[in-house]
Order: structure tokens, then C-alpha cells, then sequence
């Protein structure tokens, strides 16, 4: 829960600008820490649900495996990191 507040909260500062187009440091800001929160966040999801997620019965796998798409497009958490 705190990964996901806390990505949830970078995410808000990321949209936050005052015009049209956002600002590049804190969209960084925004992309890192949604991106880092990924591992350990289907990690932990994928535990608490004795691991069934990974079948593809259940429903699970299918956000995994959207988060680690998305975690690695436009650019993975370490080129954002290096940005900041």
C-alpha cells in the first residue's frame, strides 16, 4: 500500500504543471517512482495470492503483466533516474 501511495503521489506532482505541457523534472519524478513500485508491488500481489496469479485463468497476470510494459516504455526507471 505504501509503494502504491507513494507512486500515486508522484504521479499527481508529474501532472501538476501549470500549462499545457508538463514539467520534464517532475514527470521524471512521476515515471521513476511509478516505475520502481512495480517489482515489489506484483511481487507482494503475486504472494498474498499464493502465487495463482502467474496462471492464466486469473486476473493477476494480466495487470502484471501490463505494469511491466508499461514500467520499461518511454524509457525504463534507470534512464528516468539518471534524468533527476
Amino acid at each position: 500500500a505504501e509503494y502504491v501511495a507513494a507512486a500515486r503521489m508522484a504521479a499527481q506532482i508529474a501532472c501538476s504543471a501549470a500549462g499545457a505541457m508538463p514539467d520534464r523534472m517532475q514527470a521524471a519524478i512521476g515515471k521513476f517512482n511509478a516505475s520502481d513500485a512495480v517489482v515489489p508491488v506484483t511481487s507482494i500481489a503475486h504472494a498474498v495470492h499464493g502465487a495463482i496469479g502467474v496462471t492464466e485463468e486469473y486476473e493477476l497476470q494480466r495487470y502484471t503483466r501490463r505494469l511491466h510494459a508499461w514500467r520499461v516504455a518511454d524509457g525504463s526507471d534507470r534512464y528516468w533516474a539518471r534524468e533527476i
